[in-house]
């Protein structure tokens, strides 16, 4: 089981340091508001873990960075910590595989970067707000998302793919953005890419994470 640190407390507020882990469960408890994590640099390394229940702000540094292994996010926001975007929130390398539960990620540049083309991103019930570009896999890699909202106006765009990204995208129609906030300016998904929204008669699965025991993490 991963080595746990239970943030129970109130009144957080890590600045300015970097945190390096291999096998981590961070969790606070959800009766009490979450704690504020500023200028604080996570770097995910190795095998499986999970970060809940917390606020990260960030502004000159990536406020997580994975390389490899399996990690969750369960309700976490991330957000800027000035009033102007923040650089990119969460960056994926080495064949890392995230899963966003129940996120919000705001005012930044990028909200998710697959930075190599073996990594995996799987998103659900998830916000995408105030950014150049929610989720940017432009070396490629595998993207799935269900019921995510993105609220972004051109020149943002919603999605920034490769032609050799592959994944889907599950939810309704009504709640992605319309035209070339989705993909950009006359690009269109690309051929591994399935949009399977509810008025196509696909919505009725999870998406496919391999990151569905959750004990594994507690």
């Amino acid at each position: 089981h991963p080595f746990q640190v239970d943030l129970s407390t109130t009144a957080l507020n890590f600045r300015r340091g970097t945190f390096m882990t291999q096998t981590t469960h961070f969790s606070h408890m959800s009766h009490t508001p979450s704690p504020h994590i500023s200028e604080f640099q996570f770097f995910f390394e190795g095998r499986i873990g999970l970060l809940e229940n917390l606020t990260l702000q960030h502004f000159y540094e990536c406020s997580i960075v994975v390389n490899g292994g399996r990690w969750r996010l369960r309700r976490v926001r991330i957000e800027s910590s000035r009033p102007s975007r923040a650089c990119a929130a969460i960056v994926l390398r080495g064949g890392a595989s995230v899963e966003l539960d129940a996120c919000e990620l705001t005012g930044c540049s990028c909200a998710l970067q697959l930075a190599s083309p073996n990594c995996s991103l799987y998103a659900s019930d998830s916000s995408f707000a105030n950014v150049r570009a929610a989720i940017a896999a432009e070396k490629g890699g595998r993207v799935e998302l269900e019921r995510c909202t993105f609220q972004v106006q051109p020149p943002d765009v919603a999605m920034r793919l490769s032609s050799d990204t592959v994944g889907r995208l599950r939810g309704s129609a009504a709640a992605l953005p319309g035209g070339d906030a989705l993909f950009g300016r006359g690009r269109p998904p690309p051929p591994g890419f399935v949009l399977a929204l509810d008025d196509s008669g696909d919505n009725g699965s999870q998406p496919t994470s391999e990151l569905n025991a959750d004990d594994e993490y507690q």
